[in-house]
């Protein structure tokens, strides 16, 4: 143990004076939050309507007046050869209000607002579709009421709660995933660039020379930067809660055990990128490929892992961030405990032991 305290001893004035190391675990993880965590997002805002009104009445008014009270839309009303601006990218969607909306609307008939959609973007036409539909049921359902007598009107309607996310931003949801894609690039990175600049120095070369285990080098290369990935964790969290809002309703210590395991993973990787390669350039462009692109595609980060093809439902059961994005949004958002996920922190702890006795193992045999 005690060869072992001076080699992370070695390894820890290393990194301080490393000024590179630094600026990649400290700076960058922050960088990255903010940089995604503001382009990244789910809602709708400030889309772009055009209103072509044939009716032009103060019912045709009111309803392009609620579609702007929303806070979603900027409308602009049109003339008919305007239409085409839509086609062109000026405009997402469009609105037209027949001829006798007004009349056909005060006297309790069904009139039929036309809804044109830019479809290129399907995700946001569907928000936008989903929004307008919203907004303009329940413009005619306050019109009807106001028309009939109140005994002529159900006064039963649903009861929604929601939980968790009350205001349904997505932020939140896609902050917490990008600290763990962030915590599973930085990580990696970290023991990749640091122990494969020392391969193409031949530095490492003389630890081997010393009476040190191998195992004895691995691990004390490992802690600072496992201490240096949890000071990532909390300037990420830190950052999270006070610019996106997202809350820390669990234990924070069980947040930071199941980092803590998680980061192993990602260090573990690094180390058998680095032991492999033993080449800076190399490492780096495989380090992207191996962390960045399975904990963004095949996470459950975005895309919904139910959703996926079985083939690809099988292979995300070898990415260590599904289990950690299920345990990291169960204690942010629902103050989860272990006990509500004793697979998913079986399974990445098993991962990550598994991720480092590989890695020795292979850092063994190349020396």
């Amino acid at each position: 143990m005690k060869a072992l305290r001076w080699v992370i001893w070695k390894e820890t004035i290393h990194v301080t004076r490393d000024i590179r190391t630094l600026y990649l675990a400290i700076v960058m993880p922050v960088i990255l939050l903010i940089l995604f965590g503001y382009a990244l997002t789910f809602d709708l805002r400030k889309v772009h309507i055009g209103i072509l009104d044939y009716d032009n009445s103060r019912e045709s008014r009111s309803v392009v007046k609620s579609l702007e009270n929303s806070g979603y839309f900027i409308t602009t009303y049109l003339s008919e050869p305007d239409i085409k601006q839509l086609i062109r990218g000026k405009f997402q969607a469009l609105i037209v209000i027949p001829r006798g909306f007004s009349k056909d609307i005060n006297s309790l008939k069904e009139s039929d607002i036309q809804f044109i959609l830019d479809g290129t973007d399907d995700n946001t036409g569907r928000l936008i579709l989903s929004n307008t539909e919203s907004i303009i049921f329940e413009w005619g359902l306050n019109r009807v009421k106001s028309a009939l007598p109140v005994s002529d009107i159900s006064t039963s309607k649903p009861s929604i709660m929601v939980w968790f996310n009350q205001r349904l931003r997505s932020q939140p949801y896609i902050v917490s995933g990008l600290v763990a894609l962030i915590m599973m690039v930085i990580s990696a990175l970290l023991t990749t660039l640091t122990i494969s600049r020392e391969w193409e120095t031949r530095t490492i070369e003389h630890l081997l020379l010393t009476p040190l285990h191998s195992w004895q080098i691995i691990i004390g290369k490992l802690v600072p930067y496992l201490l240096l990935s949890m000071i990532d964790l909390s300037n990420i969290l830190i950052v999270g809660h006070f610019l996106f809002d997202v809350p820390v309703v669990g234990s924070i210590l069980l947040l930071f055990l199941v980092s803590f395991t998680f980061v192993v993973a990602g260090l573990a990787i690094g180390l058998l990128i680095s032991t492999v390669s033993q080449n800076q350039r190399l490492a780096m462009q495989l380090t992207w490929i191996v962390t960045i692109l399975p904990a963004f595609l095949l996470s459950g980060f975005v895309f919904p892992i139910e959703n996926m093809p079985p083939a690809l439902q099988g292979i995300s059961y070898l990415v260590p961030a599904r289990y950690f994005l299920t345990m990291l949004r169960g204690i942010l958002f629902k103050g989860s405990s272990l006990r509500h996920f004793p697979v998913q922190a079986l399974l990445l702890m098993t991962f990550s032991l598994v991720l480092l006795f590989i890695s020795i193992r292979v850092f063994v045999k190349r020396t």
